[in-house]
């Protein structure tokens, strides 16, 4: 009885309107409680003092030949109505502070519409055994199927075959990617939104209803939830205010349940079927690395597979070396938008962001003011042992990458990563072997082999063979620690005047050397002496070289050891007339 009189109430705040006549208001009034309890007819009576009985003030009903009494004396005399059809009444007292003012009366036709135990025809007990006959038939066609899309399709249907006049909506919290014909919409986490009923539904997984006056219609709200969590929520709203009986609010609760565990047990399907696919995937990504130890090769493959993979517009790598912390470089196999002025700042701002928080980026709607107009923004790390940096995947549309596509991604440049590091150790373990530790300059047994290779393949070549003048000199009067640093003095000079193809090496001790590939022996003259001036200018304390060159062609079919032996005793005359100065054997 109480929420009865709560629902007038309600119902009454609604016609509190300046423009409305006393008795327009309670003519409106007896109007809408008749069609909101379902009544067959609704009267206000009102308590005349005067008469001390109840007068009929006003009435609404759907029977023509049922016209209430005009005055009733007692109380007693509202159950005792005379009307052509069985009848029920049910009275609602209305109160003003010191006591009995006026009667609602409501009369229903009989027991299947009364407000007060909430029945929408629950006498009809074979339509509920053909509601639960047939969520069982649903059921079996649900839990046949493994795709999400078909699932929704059907659970639609089915809602459109029970509630053929309600309006109804699956509120999902993943999008579903279907086309719009369908009524399901993913559920808004806004701080305005979240107040909502279905909001509150999701987070709480509990049941919810609410009759909205204004709109005359009554909104039920369904946890679709699974052992594991809830996956959206069932919104039903009547075409006009209805009460619900506890048995159909039951009904629509294990409806809910039913879609809950059929798209847990698909979501469940497509995420196993997607880390298989993602571990296959990945294998064979990091067989393609490990066919592949070539640096750039390997840089080029996952550009390639992020592109593939993500649909991204722009991929970019960016990095430096520790050592060199001010110098940042983008890798040449990035997109050409990483070789703008705009690419390379934003690049560098990343990588700064991911260096701070010391983890990656992942952003559907990446704010940074001027910078750029990527909206879709992922920064990966990508740190070895030699340099550090970061992988940069972009697209300007908003919320491009899932984050099932970042994880991806995640996956891929991790073993990307190692396979880099190993590469670059392979590298540094051949130049430490080939590779003088004291100079820095190629090892003498490196000399040779490309020697012997440009002889194979080449046609000709020059060799240029130094010696630093009066060495044992400089380590008797500075020390062995002095020579060295001389040493390294003139190496760096022989670095100074190579090529890229050009092969500086130490011979050994004192003695240094520079093998010209495909050069003539004036080519190598000229070079010999313009590293002999060097030397006399810019070491300190100042040293001069000696310098032996020979040369080799196709018709002198030389070999290594004969081109070795000349150099020698080119450098031995030039010592013996005086060093400082250049001989061509």
């Amino acid at each position: 009885m109480n929420n009865m009189k709560d629902d007038i109430y309600e119902l009454l705040s609604e016609f509190l309107n300046p423009s409305y006549g006393k008795k327009q208001l309670i003519n409106e009034v007896a109007v809408h409680v008749k069609e909101f309890f379902h009544a067959s007819f609704s009267a206000f009576y009102i308590f005349n003092e005067q008469c001390n009985s109840f007068q009929l003030y006003t009435y609404a009903t759907d029977i023509d030949t049922f016209i209430p009494k005009d005055r009733v004396k007692d109380m007693l005399e509202f159950h005792s109505f005379d009307s052509p059809v069985p009848m029920k009444m049910k009275m609602v007292p209305i109160t003003v502070f010191d006591g009995l003012k006026a009667v609602l009366l409501l009369g229903y036709v009989d027991d299947t519409s009364l407000h007060e135990e909430k029945v929408l025809d629950t006498s009809n007990q074979n339509h509920m055994e053909y509601e639960y006959g047939y969520l069982y038939r649903l059921s079996i066609q649900l839990f046949s199927e493994n795709n999400r899309d078909v699932i929704l399709k059907r659970v639609v249907e089915a809602l459109s075959k029970l509630y053929p006049d309600y309006t109804y909506y699956l509120l999902l919290s993943q999008d579903s990617g279907l086309s719009s014909d369908l009524p399901v919409k993913q559920i808004q986490f806004s701080d305005d939104v979240t107040k909502s009923l279905s909001a509150q539904v999701y987070m709480t997984g509990e049941f919810q209803m609410e009759n909205r006056i204004k709109e005359r219609r009554t909104y039920l709200y369904a946890p679709m939830s699974g052992k594991q969590g809830v996956y959206g929520v069932l919104q039903l709203i009547t075409d006009t205010i209805r009460p619900f009986s506890a048995s159909h609010l039951a009904f629509v609760k294990e409806f809910a349940r039913l879609v809950g565990i059929a798209l847990e047990r698909v979501i469940l399907y497509e995420n196993s079927k997607h880390q298989v696919e993602t571990l296959s995937l990945v294998n064979e990504f990091s067989q393609k690395l490990n066919a592949n130890l070539d640096l750039l090769e390997i840089i080029k493959i996952i550009k390639n597979e992020i592109l593939t993979i993500s649909h991204a517009e722009e991929v970019g790598f960016v990095y430096f070396r520790e050592s060199e912390p001010d110098y940042i470089k983008i890798r040449d196999e990035s997109t050409d938008y990483f070789r703008t002025e705009e690419g390379y700042s934003f690049a560098r701002y990343l990588l700064n962001i991911v260096l701070e928080n010391e983890e990656p980026i992942f952003s559907g709607m990446f704010e940074c003011e001027g910078r750029t107009d990527f909206q879709s923004v992922i920064a990966i790390p990508m740190d070895t042992a030699f340099h550090k940096g970061v992988a940069v995947i972009l697209h300007q549309n908003r919320y491009h990458f899932t984050f099932q596509t970042f994880k991806l991604m995640e996956a891929l440049i991790q073993h990307a990563t190692l396979a880099v590091t190993n590469t670059l150790l392979k590298d540094e373990l051949h130049r430490s072997v080939i590779t003088d530790y004291l100079t820095k300059l190629y090892s003498r047994n490196y000399l040779e082999e490309k020697i012997n290779e440009n002889m194979e393949k080449g046609n000709r070549g020059v060799l240029l063979l130094f010696d630093i003048d009066n060495f044992k000199n400089i380590n008797d009067q500075y020390g062995h620690h002095v020579g060295d640093q001389v040493i390294q003095q003139v190496a760096h000079i022989l670095k100074e005047c190579s090529r890229e193809k050009d092969i500086p090496a130490r011979w050994g001790g004192e003695e240094l050397a520079i093998y010209l590939p495909d050069e003539s022996i004036h080519f190598g003259l000229d070079i010999a002496n313009k590293i002999r001036e060097k030397v006399q200018r810019k070491t300190n304390p100042n040293v001069t070289v000696s310098c032996g060159v020979s040369a080799w062609t196709e018709e002198s079919n030389d070999t290594t050891v004969e081109l070795f032996l000349r150099s020698d005793q080119a450098l031995y005359e030039a010592k013996s007339l005086g060093k400082n100065r250049v001989i061509q054997n």
